[in-house]
């Protein structure tokens, strides 16, 4: 291995560990830091109290199993990943192990040096993919819940699978039923529902986002008007083509646009009253 690394085995029968710790000692003692636990409440103090790279936990611990240990380390918050070690059949353990989240299992009666070298391998990659991914998507709704406007991340059906902060916070304060807020939520469906209550604005979000969906265009945009206790509101409806390897996403942003508008009308409206008093001051006109 390139560097040294820190593994913990939790077994306890002391042939076992015996036996894995000479497989281990193959790859080369410089390669690895070995440790050993016996029992299931002194394993899992060290794994939630020290630094490891790997643990390799035998299926059976007394009354407890490794699928257990796992699991509770998992509950505190630890993410270092895992391989089963078994002397069952692989078919009856392997949902349960799997479903623990343990990056795979192996049975000890056909376990080898280079076998036992290339799972670790394989689980020390896929625990850092899966980090780096999870850092990507932190920072994503990061910068998701930094933007004023409400958005919200639809499948190729309509089914809201991610909202930001703002999106989440419009839905409280505006008492919309659990079934209407975000995540779950078939966006077709409210919109529906929005046009049968005679909002003729839906009609065309429907359209666009079928159309976004399907790929015949990349961009829909629409603004309309919503009535509020203060008067009058507009906003601004984006629809985007998301294009994240998954077929037929998109990106919903609803933005207030109230002020935009209101200044728009203002500009609007002074320019009606200026050509007004120029043509009532134009002698050609009078």
């Amino acid at each position: 291995m390139a560097s040294a690394l820190r593994a913990l085995i939790v077994d306890d029968d002391a042939d076992d560990y015996v036996f894995t710790r000479d497989l281990l000692s193959e790859i080369g003692n410089d390669d690895i830091e070995l440790y050993w636990e016996v029992s299931y409440d002194a394993a899992l103090a060290r794994m939630l109290r020290e630094d490891f790279d790997i643990f390799l936990l035998d299926y059976r611990l007394g009354q407890h199993t490794g699928v257990e240990l796992l699991r509770a380390a998992q509950a505190q918050g630890c993410r270092v990943p895992a391989i089963l070690l078994t002397g069952f059949d692989a078919r009856d353990v392997d949902d349960e192990i799997r479903a623990a989240g343990a990056a795979s299992f192996i049975q000890k009666q056909v376990m080898t040096a280079d076998g036992l070298e290339r799972s670790i391998r394989y689980a020390i990659d896929q625990a850092k993919r899966i980090d780096d991914l999870q850092s990507t998507s932190d920072f994503g709704y990061a910068v998701l819940d930094a933007l004023s406007a409400r958005v919200a991340v639809v499948d190729a059906d309509g089914t809201i699978i991610a909202i930001n902060r703002a999106w989440h916070t419009f839905a409280k304060q505006n008492d919309l039923h659990h079934d209407q807020r975000g995540v779950g939520v078939n966006y077709f469906a409210v919109s529906r529902h929005a046009v049968a209550s005679g909002d003729p604005h839906a009609i065309a979000v429907i359209h666009g986002l079928r159309a976004v969906l399907s790929g015949s265009q990349d961009f829909f945009y629409h603004e309309y008007p919503c009535d509020s206790p203060t008067g009058a509101e507009w906003f601004a409806v984006r629809i985007t083509s998301l294009d994240d390897g998954q077929r037929g996403r998109a990106v919903i942003a609803h933005e207030d646009i109230t002020e935009h508008r209101q200044a728009e009308e203002r500009e609007r409206l002074l320019s009606t009253i200026t050509d007004a008093l120029q043509e009532s001051l134009d002698p050609e006109t009078t």
